[in-house]
């Protein structure tokens, strides 16, 4: 993988991270969106080009 592409990946598990730390027992308001941000980039690094269709699906998804 290119060092951008672990960086962005470093930052999206490190939103995730925090967001689990702030919940007082339990999630954060900004759990899922972080958990879901990482899952669609893990889709965007499988599928390669063609994640653009997934990528405009999901971004009808809004939180």
């Amino acid at each position: 993988m290119s060092a951008h592409v672990l960086s962005v990946l470093d930052i999206r598990l490190g939103r995730l991270r925090r967001a689990l730390h702030e919940g007082d027992g339990g999630f954060s308001p900004g759990f899922f969106p972080a958990l879901f941000d990482l899952l669609l980039l893990s889709v965007q690094l499988i599928l390669g080009p063609s994640s653009n269709e997934i990528r405009r699906f999901f971004g009808l998804i809004v939180f």
